[in-house]
């Protein structure tokens, strides 16, 4: 099963479109002040769509930040990213 993105997922993503370092986002830095402008924003959202994940530009611009994008997009994962719940044993598994 695949676990989905995860925060280095993230500032790859916001790296690439910004064409500086991955190190050099924090989790908790404001993406539009390292230069993420709302075409950029547009586009990740579109690539984490196409991903499966139910998230739009105006999310993602209401809280430019690695964290709160984690938050969104863990909350809005396709069910192949979501945990199962197990199922609950009948007794012809025994």
């Amino acid at each position: 099963m695949n676990a989905g993105l995860n925060t280095d997922d993230i500032r790859e993503s916001v790296a690439r479109e910004l064409d500086i370092p991955l190190e050099s986002i924090g989790v908790d830095d404001d993406l539009i002040s390292l230069g993420l402008d709302s075409i950029r924003m547009m586009k990740i959202a579109g690539g984490w769509r196409k991903q499966g994940y139910t998230i739009n530009f105006a999310q993602l611009a209401a809280d430019p930040n690695v964290g709160s994008w984690f938050d969104l997009l863990r909350a809005t994962a396709p069910q192949e990213h979501q945990p199962s719940e197990q199922p609950t044993p009948t007794s012809d598994d025994e």
